[in-house]
């Protein structure tokens, strides 16, 4: 696993790398996944300021509306609980590393929330847990921002990876 962040591209390989690296040594060396996820928070806060820049860059120029940009920004990629407690929020931490989830029924979020929702997560406040299919999932908490509540997210890190390179091919072609 390469330390520096060439390209959004780099960052999203990196990211995914890192997702099966963890998942791998989570047990069986905590200090190595402790590592690890450091590193791909780097590449996820790449990731989102990159495509976020892009994004506001696009609205600037007038050429967002309407275009493939948006609509795969306006794609479900994960799912929110809101609003929440401070307690549930809480308690994704407490509850365990690997067992954490959503604390009742949600509903789909889309590319572009998520990412606005990744860059102001709680620092302390993400847990993680594998899907009955190997997945590796994603949860974190948001304080309440601007007219949104306090709330959980949760999304799955190889599709949202995945979502990400449809993203970064398009913005090669911009």
């Amino acid at each position: 696993m390469n330390n520096s962040i060439q390209s959004l591209n780099d960052a999203i390989t990196q990211l995914k790398e890192c997702s099966k690296d963890f998942l791998d040594t989570w047990k069986i060396n905590p200090q190595r996944a402790k590592w690890i996820s450091d590193h791909a928070m780097i590449c996820l806060d790449h990731i989102t300021l990159e495509i976020l820049r892009e994004r506001d860059s696009l609205k600037e120029k007038k050429t967002y509306d309407g275009s493939l940009f948006e609509k795969e920004l306006n794609c479900y990629q994960g799912c929110i609980a809101a609003p929440v407690t401070q307690e549930q929020q809480k308690n994704i931490i407490s509850i365990g590393y690997g067992n954490a989830s959503l604390p009742f029924p949600n509903k789909p979020l889309k590319m572009g929330k998520l990412l606005n929702k990744i860059k102001h997560r709680k620092r302390n406040g993400a847990n993680f847990r594998i899907g009955v299919n190997g997945e590796h999932f994603f949860i974190i908490s948001l304080d309440e921002f601007l007219s949104e509540p306090k709330s959980i997210v949760e999304f799955s890190i190889g599709d949202f990876c995945d979502h990400c390179l449809r993203i970064a091919n398009l913005m090669e072609v911009d």
